[in-house]
């Protein structure tokens, strides 16, 4: 185990995060009766074979299947084919692997597939799988499967559980989503692990009390993506080599954002002045009024001495996308950061708007704020 992994999990203990594969551990070990393997309904598991149609005649049978070692190709995915390999709706499914499971699908065309679609669920559990993606492309924003797809539109969804997820050339691992009064909300997850993936997670307007022990994301563009939610216990660690406007961005654009515990660890990420690694950003849409950014605590273990950007970076914009600067009805307040950070950048926080309403900001470690955070915010500076 490197420097880093042993630093990351002592972080974690710190955080409390790591008790999540205990609170997981009874649903992957509860293969109860009527549980039903993949192979029993033609699966091959070579990595050739396409195993799509077993796996939903499976699931057919049955609320819980196993996928015995191998390798399941689910076939292609496009706009003019099905997007979205598997389908999960309903109450208590149980998704599970024996040894190493890699399921495997390729779009075929510039458009966002899903490898999992999940709606109206109460009670999932996934448990390890490795995703892969042989037809997407990090590089290109919507071109690649999201791992899983939970989507709010038909119906609340609760109680969703992962195990360890390794996601490859996808868009997203986990993507969150629906402009709704129908919330996703309750989502577990062991590690999740993002190799040359777009994003890691990405919440739009829903995905609330979500609790990660660990997002690890590698030549990832952005680790954490996420707006219109509350409740949410992250700890990223990043080694993104990737070019971005932010590493972990947490906006605000038609709901309000509030109530986000985030530890990031951040090895050798870069991203360029004028943007920053951890952005707090406002652009609410037309007719949604003032935006609010607020209770947020951001723990800091950063070493990139390539990376210009800020650290730490607070900023606006109007719903057509201009730079809202100066006396700006949005509000950022309550906001905690502590830690330590290292880049190339000349302070560890930097703010790009004039509030007209200063919000408080709690600084804690001696950690380097410029005038414009002083302008921006009622300020506390706590040692220790």
């Amino acid at each position: 185990m490197d420097v880093y992994r042993r630093a990351f999990l002592r972080g974690l203990a710190a955080t409390g995060f790591v008790g999540l594969s205990a609170a997981t551990a009874g649903a992957r070990a509860d293969v109860e009766a009527g549980s039903v393997s993949v192979k029993d309904f033609g699966a091959k598991g070579d990595g050739a074979t396409n195993d799509r149609a077993a796996v939903v005649s499976a699931l057919r049978a049955s609320k819980s299947i196993v996928f015995p070692e191998g390798d399941y190709y689910l076939g292609e995915l496009g706009r003019s084919i099905p997007s979205t390999a598997i389908s999960l709706r309903g109450g208590r499914i149980r998704i599970r692997s024996q040894g190493r499971v890699r399921l495997i699908v390729n779009t075929i065309e510039k458009a966002v597939t899903t490898v999992f679609g999940v709606s109206s669920v109460s009670d999932l559990f996934v448990g390890d799988f490795e995703i892969v993606d042989h037809g997407g492309d990090a590089r290109q924003k919507w071109r690649g499967a999201v791992g899983f797809m939970i989507v709010g539109q038909t119906g609340p969804s609760s109680g969703i559980s992962f195990g360890r997820v390794t996601a490859r050339n996808l868009v997203a691992g986990i993507l969150v989503k629906g402009r709704t009064a129908n919330r996703v909300s309750g989502i577990r997850v062991d590690r999740l692990v993002c190799e040359d993936c777009y994003y890691g997670v990405n919440c739009q307007e829903n995905g609330d009390d979500m609790v990660i022990g660990s997002i690890e994301t590698t030549n990832c563009n952005r680790s954490y993506f996420v707006y219109g939610v509350t409740g949410h216990r992250v700890s990223v660690r990043s080694m993104n080599g990737a070019q971005a406007s932010a590493d972990c961005l947490i906006k605000r654009y038609e709901f309000d954002t509030s109530d986000i515990v985030l530890r990031y660890f951040a090895r050798g990420t870069r991203i360029k002045a004028p943007h920053g690694l951890v952005v707090f950003e406002q652009q609410p849409g037309p007719g949604t009024g003032a935006g609010v950014i607020r209770d947020v605590s951001v723990d800091l273990d950063v070493d990139a001495e390539a990376s210009t950007g800020y650290p730490v970076l607070f900023r606006s914009y109007t719903h057509d996308g201009k730079p809202d600067v100066n006396q700006t009805r949005n509000v950022w307040d309550r906001i905690r950061v502590s830690g330590f950070a290292r880049t190339a950048a000349q302070a560890v926080m930097h703010a790009e708007m004039l509030p007209a309403k200063r919000g408080r900001l709690t600084v804690r470690g001696g950690l380097l704020t410029d005038r414009s955070v002083s302008d921006a915010f009622e300020v506390d500076a706590v040692d220790g």
